[in-house]
């Protein structure tokens, strides 16, 4: 902020709008050639029907000309609706008592100096039409379209009132609510409220009012607002689409609308601190001034106006209420007040002031964060310099809506003091200092130089903290700041005054290497003069606790560390020991031992083109490769890579009856580099057509089996065999395609068993490679059991009894009983070309059942078929 500007500052943080006054709308008439005017019509809004007219040419100055609007009844003659002052335009709505659907004639009656003349005729028929998407007899409606316009950056808004009467001043009172915050009743969206309100362009807005006509019992009006922004569409899209971006990267840190009030706030105010870059120069781009939104969100350079804007936007979209205000701002450094603009936010229904501006400042200038500039009471942001404008005191009606609230939210403590430094040796630099009011801890900061960068070496809640990094003959600088801990996060002060120490030790030892197997680290560093041994120290993580390795001494520079695990980072650092001093430890070195060896590698045929490769986990192992070649001692090539929890994988598209030879190596990776295990034993394996599954022989006809299989992975062809014994010799019956399943074995004698087995083949460089035979399974041909067997009373003492003829049959038996599951005695035996007889001498009221099954002959032998399924009549 620059004190030089403080008018300028007035001007451009602290405008308030102004509106000019309201002009009726003045409609140019149109001359036409036409010595009578010409009118047109047409169904519109309202249900109504729209006229509009040209003057004639008679009419040259608009005040001189009356219009009366006419309208045929039903008898013919013409009522005079309405007298239209040209001034308001030379159109009409006629909305006033039309049937739907009824066709209205209209004509216009042009009055100048007392001589009249008729327009020519329209017909139009009335329709129903919704109201326009801009028209309103409600107020809050009508500023809630107006203001949605302008949010939307449009520069001409017309919209529609429709009223008894004029409504008088209805045009600035639309403009004040669609630019108003109601805060709790009907609180502004992020976009509107002070946002818009200090987005408008001030002097810019123009309203101007028409009357069109009759809508029901009321007046049609016209408003229509011209304004300008200091923000384009395009802008505010940039804007949006920042906020979302920003409120995303809230929401990964866990702040969202669910979070307390403070948390939300202090986001905001984290993020504005540490984003924004004040400049009270115009834009390099448009020279315009930097005082928006759009400036301090996405060009993240803006004067305070700016900023305010900025903090409204991402303060109201967490759902906070906040409002803008301004005032002036003294600056003690400076000796110079300036003007200056920041929130308000209400927590717990009070309000406290916000300035981002003035936490960016300080950010910028220490490179430290300050919260005295967040939710402060009153009085504590009056202390610091704020003075609230006339329009904004406490006095004022904005300031009596406003209550201050009493709470104080903790800010940063005051820095320490008193800072002394000791040396411990060992590398040990004791700082020492007074406690501070209000601090949980302190932070220790070094640096080599009075101007270079400060880094944090110890931290804890006391007033004593001890830096055991120092290097031997360096010349140290150091500071120390307090913090306070409010909502989980730490508040730093500033620092303490800078004191200056040199770090004394005996040279320290530089690791030279760090080997690794799968169970031992080899760790080597250079010799330190006069040494009198070294201690070496490993831990688990860089930062992790570091022990003794193996609990002793070496006078060497070489060591081997056996007690350690395959495929662990191991972290290891040295010091030497010399008249009763140990040397700072050694930059601290990192290595990775190597998975254990993969075990228990085996193959198995997984088909004709397939085999499955199986391994055991390996200790240390994040990822597997698995080689494969046909040599069982060199070509290997890598098949694939697969994770610590995969075990086993299927190498594919290889040639039937092939030997391969496979290994398995484990890695894992450290700093994108893999550590690998030797490879694993090599085994062979070799893919094999499996013999075909689920082979079936099924009944087909007395002469006939069907024989039918599952389908095998790689088969090209299937071969069926059969035999009249299970270890008699088997006959080869066919030879099928691959996508063949089934079979059909013919000439059998009905009622053997027949023996099958199935084998599938496929050509292998010019050999066919055949899978073993399947299972032998059996099948015997049948006699089909008689089907629609049917049984029907002829006269009281017979009935008819019918079936259908079974294949292969030679003869018929019928069987007749008096229950369904009691004795059956057989009636008769007939041919195979009998399908029907008749049972006799049956009495009436009884009930008789009967069954029939088919037989043949075969080598003296009945063989039958199953009895058909009882059938009954009653007699």
């Amino acid at each position: 902020m620059k004190s030089k500007m403080k008018q300028f500052m007035v001007l451009v943080c602290a405008f308030v709008l102004s509106v000019s006054t309201l002009i009726p709308t003045t409609f140019m008439t149109v001359h036409a050639a036409s010595a009578t005017p010409v009118l047109t019509a047409k169904a519109d809004r309202d249900n109504g029907i729209l006229l509009k007219w040209t003057a004639s040419n008679r009419v040259s100055d608009p005040t001189d000309a009356e219009y009366m609007i006419m309208r045929k009844r039903d008898d013919g003659y013409y009522d005079g609706l309405v007298k239209r002052d040209p001034k308001y335009g030379l159109f009409f709505l006629d909305a006033t008592n039309l049937t739907i659907g009824k066709e209205y004639t209209y004509k216009i009656r042009e009055s100048v100096n007392g001589k009249e003349v008729d327009s020519n005729e329209v017909t139009v028929k009335a329709v129903a039409s919704n109201p326009a998407a801009n028209e309103f007899t409600n107020k809050a409606k009508a500023a809630d379209y107006l203001k949605e316009q302008m949010v939307k950056r449009n520069k001409k808004i017309s919209l529609i009132y429709n009223a008894g009467t004029f409504p008088s001043g209805l045009g600035n009172e639309l403009y004040e609510m669609a630019r108003t915050d109601d805060e709790k009743a009907d609180p502004a969206t992020a976009a509107q409220g002070d946002y818009l309100r200090y987005t408008i362009k001030p002097n810019t807005i123009r309203i101007t009012t028409g009357i069109d006509g009759k809508v029901g019992s009321l007046n049609s009006y016209t408003f229509t607002f011209e304004l300008d922004y200091y923000t384009s569409k395009q802008e505010e899209e940039a804007v949006d689409a920042k906020v979302s971006q920003i409120l995303a990267s809230f929401a990964n840190n866990g702040i969202t609308q669910a979070s307390s009030d403070y948390d939300k706030a202090k986001a905001v105010y984290d993020y504005l601190a540490t984003n924004l870059h004040y400049n009270n120069n115009p834009r390099p781009d448009n020279g315009n001034l930097m005082i928006t939104a759009y400036d301090s969100l996405v060009r993240k350079e803006a004067q305070c106006y700016g900023q305010t804007l900025g903090a409204y936007r991402l303060l109201k979209e967490l759902g906070l209420v906040t409002r803008r205000v301004n005032g002036d701002l003294y600056l003690e450094d400076k000796k110079d007040t300036i003007a200056h603009g920041w929130n308000l936010v209400l927590m717990d229904g009070k309000w406290y002031n916000f300035d981002a501006t003035g936490a960016a400042t300080y950010y910028e200038e220490t490179n430290d964060m300050t919260y005295k500039k967040l939710l402060k009471p009153y009085d504590t942001f009056v202390s610091q310099g704020y003075t609230l404008n006339a329009e904004y005191a406490l006095t004022s009606a904005f300031g009596k809506a406003h209550p201050y609230g009493t709470t104080v939210y903790q800010d940063e403590p005051d820095a320490p003091n008193n800072l002394t430094l000791v040396n411990l040796g060992e590398g040990k630099i004791q700082a020492s200092f007074t406690s501070v009011k209000g601090a949980d801890g302190y932070a220790l900061y070094r640096s080599t130089s009075a101007t270079g960068t400060f880094s944090k070496v110890a931290e804890g809640n006391a007033t004593t903290l001890i830096d055991e990094t120092a290097q031997p003959g360096v010349e140290y600088h150091y500071k120390v700041k307090a913090y306070a801990m409010v909502s989980g996060d730490r508040l730093y002060s500033s620092y303490s005054p800078r004191r200056i120490i040199t770090s004394k030790s005996i040279g320290t030892p530089v690791l030279s290497a760090l080997t690794a197997t799968s169970n031992t680290v080899k760790v080597s560093w250079g010799a330190v003069a006069g040494a009198e041994y070294y201690q070496v120290y490993r831990a688990d993580s860089v930062n992790g606790t570091y022990s003794l390795v193996n609990r002793k001494n070496y006078t060497t520079t070489t060591i081997s560390d056996a007690v350690v695990s395959a495929g662990k980072t191991y972290y290891y650092k040295v010091r030497a020991f010399k008249d009763g001093e140990y040397s700072m430890f050694s930059t601290i070195s990192s290595v990775t031992t190597k998975p254990a060896t993969p075990t228990g590698i085996q193959t198995s045929s997984a088909g004709a083109t397939s085999v499955n490769v199986q391994w055991a986990k390996s200790e240390g192992a994040k990822y597997y490769q698995v080689y494969r070649s046909t040599n069982a001692t060199k070509d290997f090539r890598l098949l694939g890579v697969y994770d610590e929890n995969t075990f086993s994988m299927k190498s594919r598209a290889l040639l039937t009856n092939q030997t391969y030879y496979y290994k398995v190596r484990a890695y894992t990776v450290v700093n994108k580099k893999g550590i690998y295990s030797p490879f694993s034993n090599v085994v062979k394996g070799t893919p094999k057509l499996a013999a075909p599954t689920n082979v079936k022989a099924s009944p087909n006809t007395s002469t006939t089996l069907k024989i039918s299989w599952k389908l095998t992975d790689g088969a090209t062809y299937y071969q069926v065999y059969r035999s009249t014994s299970k270890t008699g010799k088997y006959a080869l019956l066919g030879v099928y395609n691959s996508t063949t399943t089934s079979s059909i074995s013919r000439s059998l004698l009905t009622g053997n068993t027949y023996y099958y087995k199935v084998r599938a083949y496929r050509w292998v460089k010019g050999e066919r490679v055949f899978s073993p035979f399947s299972s032998v399974i059996t099948g015997k041909p049948v006699l089909s059991k008689t089907s629609k067997v049917t049984a029907k009373a002829t006269s009281s003492t017979t009935a008819k009894i019918t079936w259908n003829k079974i294949e292969g049959a030679t003869y018929y038996q019928v069987y007749r009983g008096t229950s369904a599951n009691g004795k059956y005695a057989l009636l008769a035996t007939y041919d195979k070309n009998t399908t029907t007889c008749t049972s006799k001498k049956l009495k009436k009221g009884n009930t008789y059942y009967y069954k029939v099954r088919a037989y043949k002959w075969v080598k003296g032998t009945r063989v039958f078929s199953p009895f058909s399924t009882p059938v009954k009549v009653k007699i």
